[in-house]
């Protein structure tokens, strides 16, 4: 608001100074756009046409609504990586309970010994067993989370991409219609 006044007060003085030109040059604003003149130089601003700004502002929300989806699907990935985490926690846990309650009711001295081993072979191959198939369940999880963010981010890309082509023609238009 304070720029057009300045701009306003100018032209009716009859002469814009230098200082109120470079204020005046130096932001055109989000809906208008610099225009150079090749023979003096000088910038002018120019209205974008209102199909032009229409297409500025759904670019804007096209990008930002990717953003958003992006941080969504990366804040649902750290979370399921956190709770496998805890899930792998909680396992080993048992799995340790289980092996010191076993173990200390297992003293006999020959037969203890054989019980012990066997176990700790069952325990070895079933904490490798559950370490395969945890691995099996995030890769999965991570793959699909992957393929879900790449094809969410595939689709805004490319409107975004045809909204900033038909965005810069809009603008050639103008310059070129003035």
């Amino acid at each position: 608001m304070f720029r057009l006044v300045v701009l306003f007060v100018a032209i009716l003085i009859g002469g814009v100074s230098q200082p109120v030109r470079a204020f005046h040059t130096l932001d055109c604003g989000p809906f208008r756009t610099t225009i150079i003149d090749k023979k003096t130089g000088e910038r002018t601003c120019l209205a974008l046409s209102p199909v032009a700004q229409e297409q500025l502002l759904r670019s804007r929300k096209l990008q930002q609504e990717q953003e958003r989806r992006t941080n969504d699907l990366l804040l649902k990935q750290r979370q399921r990586a956190k709770a496998q985490e805890l899930i792998d926690i909680q396992e080993r846990s048992k799995q340790q309970q289980f092996t010191r309650g076993h173990s200390r009711s297992t003293r006999e001295p020959a037969r203890s010994q054989e019980r012990t081993s066997k176990i700790q072979e069952g325990l070895a191959r079933q904490d490798q067993e559950a370490k395969r198939g945890r691995e099996r369940v995030l890769e999965s999880a991570l793959a699909r989370q992957q393929n879900l963010l790449e094809q969410k981010l595939k689709l805004p890309r490319a409107d975004l991409l045809d909204e900033q082509k038909n965005l810069n023609k809009r603008l050639l238009k103008d310059q070129s219609g003035q």
